[in-house]
């Protein structure tokens, strides 16, 4: 009974601690679609906040502006863009913006503008998805 009780003790002690680790991978949320930005991260008055980005004409960037919460300064991190499912573009980086705050993150091509299609970029700290988002680009009459 002796061995039983200082086992279910130890368990107890370590519930807590795996909770607390798993927290401290963070969180971002992409909260907006735009093809620009304004200084600090700020998405301009026209970003989508839904799953449909429409713009009049083709687009040459786009911007997924995150919030973010509970990152890690200097641990190695990644913003991987995808277009239609597929993987285009992995941007490997060490966490510099806090643990807090908003940043953007951008996509573009090296020549001409980007295609009509779903673009969803994941960010990854430490190895661990800390958020995703996706959008529909779409251009013409919105």
């Amino acid at each position: 009974m002796r061995i039983v009780l200082v086992a279910l003790a130890c368990c107890a002690l370590l519930v807590p601690a795996l909770a607390a680790g798993s927290a401290s991978v963070g969180r971002a949320q992409v909260f907006a679609w735009a093809s620009a930005t304004k200084k600090g991260a700020v998405p301009p008055a026209d970003a989508a906040k839904g799953a449909v980005y429409c713009k009049a004409a083709p687009i040459k960037r786009l911007y997924a502006f995150i919030r973010f919460q509970g990152m890690r300064d200097k641990v190695a991190s990644s913003a991987t863009w995808y277009f239609d499912d597929k993987r285009v573009y992995v941007f490997p980086f060490k966490w510099e913006d806090g643990p807090s705050g908003r940043t953007a993150f951008d996509i573009f091509r090296q020549k001409g503008t980007l295609e009509e299609g779903r673009y969803r970029i994941e960010v990854r700290s430490g190895g661990r998805l800390a958020g995703s988002g996706a959008v529909r680009l779409r251009f013409g009459a919105c």
